[in-house]
């Protein structure tokens, strides 16, 4: 598979929110981490975002612009990425976002704030790629070029075992299968008849 298939591809992968404690935080702010080094599975094969300054083009997500959306749809903006970070040695990228004060953006600040909305996921575009193989099979598919465009709040993430995913359906099954698991001791009672 050519390389080039993937320069350019506007992607997203998700992550449990990570919130960083700041005492010098403004009303409706807060430090969260948006993105990692842990692979996902992609159409392309496993991805890992590589976190290192020459790999993160961060001109327009540190620009104070780059918007907060809910599920990665740019019509429903609630706040706005004020100041980004590089974490080296977690090989995490975190964002200071602040949420906006209109009705939608206040509910999902209330729910982020009562732990019921948790997972963040990165809208970002690729630049470059390098392929990493062991024995002539792929390993990876390390982005060492990639642009964050956006973060996002989003309600499933894709891959709940490792916390990353991705927001949207692959490309190769969009209509995922899945199933309620319900432990047997928090099912409802049986009806009366």
């Amino acid at each position: 598979m050519p390389d080039n298939k993937i320069i350019g591809s506007k992607l997203e992968r998700n992550m449990l929110l990570e919130r960083a404690d700041d005492d010098n935080l403004k009303p409706r702010q807060m430090w969260i981490s948006v993105s990692s080094e842990v692979a996902v599975d992609r159409w392309f094969g496993p991805e890992v975002l590589v976190h290192d300054e020459k790999s993160i083009d961060m001109e327009f997500f540190a620009g104070g612009s780059a918007p907060l959306l809910l599920d990665h749809d740019p019509r429903r903006q609630i706040g706005v990425v004020e100041n980004v970070r590089l974490d080296t040695k977690a090989n995490k990228l975190r964002a200071l976002v602040r949420f906006s004060k209109n009705a939608m953006a206040s509910e999902v600040y209330d729910d982020v704030e009562d732990n019921i909305r948790k997972n963040v996921s990165v809208g970002y575009s690729i630049t470059k790629v390098e392929r990493e193989e062991k024995g002539g099979e792929l390993v990876s598919m390390r982005v060492v070029g990639w642009k964050p465009m956006e973060v996002s709040i989003v309600s499933i993430p894709a891959d709940e075992t490792v916390g990353v995913g991705r927001a949207q359906a692959d490309l190769e099954n969009p209509n995922p299968k899945t199933e309620a698991i319900m432990p047997e001791d928090k099912k409802p009672a049986e009806p009366l008849t």
